[in-house]
């Protein structure tokens, strides 16, 4: 059951819970081979590369340590690209200590999109939220599923890119703003009751630099940001990312007024193509609990 609040964000009615705390320690945090500096976490994302082991702690393939985090696409219930043996994986060891756990992002339609799309502000919100009801929705259903592990820090990334299914619209730059503005007005400490306990959910935004600045309008503040890069090098232990960087020289570009240093800076995808693989800063999603990373 979602519980549902109003309230008003920036002139848009969107619907919150009372504030709710949730008190989830990162404990066991020593950096294990692989997951450097302290407070780093390797995972995956969509179908894997999936975490070895048969039990706590499972590990990341190719890069080593502790299989810390896993990103679970919300579109549909039984995605493809929510797995829930990876989830369950993420979830265990972030009980025992070794990471965060699993997070979800949804798919993000733009405002032209829309069956009722018709220029205004005011629909182009609207769409975002009923995106943001449709992801909460498959939220509950999933993880009210049997035998699924509940995440210890939810979070749901809007995730913004084209693809074969959406193309956004340069042109259109104000409208695309107000669909996300419409989701994350709508997810942001969202208070579910799922399995006889109640999670707050946060919003989250998945992106790139260049989809940011070409496509949106504006900055960011207490959102989580996942950032991507497009591909780079091989998938050889070697060049597994180490905080922000690689030793192939690659580095994690946030967006839209984040940098490296920014709160809510918290997650880089940065091997993607055939598996995705993510360098998550564990440290900043737990201090973060609470929308108070700005």
């Amino acid at each position: 059951m979602i519980e549902r609040f109003p309230r008003r964000i920036g002139g848009t009615v969107a619907l919150l819970v009372s504030a709710v705390t949730m008190v989830i320690a990162l404990t066991g945090t020593a950096a294990y081979a692989g997951d450097t500096p302290t407070g780093y976490w390797y995972g995956s994302d969509g179908t894997g590369p999936a975490p070895q082991g048969t039990g706590v702690e499972y590990t990341m393939p190719n890069c080593g340590g502790a299989y810390g985090s896993y990103t679970g696409q919300l579109n549909q219930v039984s995605s493809p690209y929510n797995v829930a043996s990876d989830s369950n994986a993420a979830n265990a060891n972030q009980a025992s200590g070794y990471g965060v756990g699993s997070q979800n992002s949804y798919f993000i339609a733009p405002p032209q999109s829309d069956p009722s799309y018709n220029g205004t502000a005011t629909e182009a919100t609207f769409w975002g939220e009923s995106q943001a009801n449709i992801a909460l929705e498959n939220w509950g259903s999933f993880y009210g599923q049997s035998g699924i592990n509940l995440p210890g820090n939810p979070i749901i990334y809007a995730d913004l890119e084209n693809s074969i299914e959406y193309t956004w619209n340069k042109g259109t730059t104000s409208l695309n703003r107000d669909v996300f503005n419409g989701f994350w007005n709508e997810v942001h400490q969202r208070l579910v009751s799922i399995k006889g306990t109640k999670r707050e959910i946060y919003a989250g935004v998945y992106s790139s630099p260049y989809f940011w600045s070409t496509f949106m309008s504006g900055s960011l503040g207490a959102t989580y940001e996942w950032t991507s890069e497009t591909t780079y090098g091989s998938y050889s232990s070697g060049n597994c990312a180490s905080g922000w960087n690689s030793p192939l020289g690659y580095t994690a570009d946030f967006y839209a007024s984040y940098n490296q240093g920014s709160p809510c800076a918290v997650a880089w995808q940065w091997i993607s193509g055939s598996a995705d693989y993510d360098q998550v800063y564990g440290s900043q999603i737990v201090s973060g609990e609470g929308g108070t990373c700005n």
